[in-house]
């Protein structure tokens, strides 16, 4: 069953995925200004190491961190949200990040919820992820990037498919885990690209 803590993170996932749409979209927001914040990021990030000396950013990461990344990486979740934005608009063009964007933000959190909800068949290499959890996040995937791109609902179903199944595996980088924050907007992006470079 998710727990308070969870369903707080997961509402703020996707609410803070639908702003960052909003705001690239309306260019209020755009590929320099996430450049400088993930920058200061990194700065909170090493402010708040261990003992946050920032109380007002302290008390709001409290309220939706996880205990142990708290200690750890306080603010993992949002510096990778941003990262993960940051390298798909780097990387692809403006309507397929758009599209990897919402897969992110809808995906990622339906997958949390049902899964720890409702999830009843694990997935034999990866016990903490269940089937339904992946199959509503690929649902919830699509129907974000169709809401805010006119990708053919075909092709948003791919990327949302590999995006989701991404995550299962535990990618590291010289022995540092990879955040799902990232890989999952990276791997809609790229099947997004390469389905219409294909097509065109």
């Amino acid at each position: 069953m998710i727990t308070t803590l969870e369903f707080r993170r997961q509402i703020l996932h996707v609410l803070f995925g639908i702003a960052l749409i909003f705001l690239l979209k309306f260019a209020y927001l755009d590929i320099v200004d996430l450049f400088f914040l993930v920058l200061l990021g990194i700065v909170l990030i090493f402010l708040c190491k261990k003992k946050c000396k920032l109380p007002l950013i302290y008390r709001v990461l409290h309220f939706f961190e996880r205990e142990k990344h708290l200690q750890n990486f306080p603010g993992r979740g949002v510096f990778f949200y941003l990262l993960g934005a940051f390298v798909v608009l780097v990387l692809f063009p403006f309507e397929i990040a758009i599209a990897s964007i919402a897969i992110l933000a809808f995906g990622d959190a339906v997958t949390n919820i049902v899964g720890r909800n409702f999830g009843n068949v694990r997935i034999l290499f990866k016990p903490k992820k269940s089937i339904e959890g992946t199959l509503a996040g690929i649902a919830a995937g699509l129907f974000g990037a169709f809401l805010f791109t006119s990708f053919h609902p075909v092709a948003l179903l791919v990327a949302s498919s590999f995006a989701m199944l991404a995550e299962i595996p535990h990618f590291q980088f010289f022995g540092f885990p990879v955040d799902d924050n990232l890989i999952i907007p990276v791997v809609a992006g790229a099947t997004l690209d390469l389905i219409y470079f294909v097509l065109v």
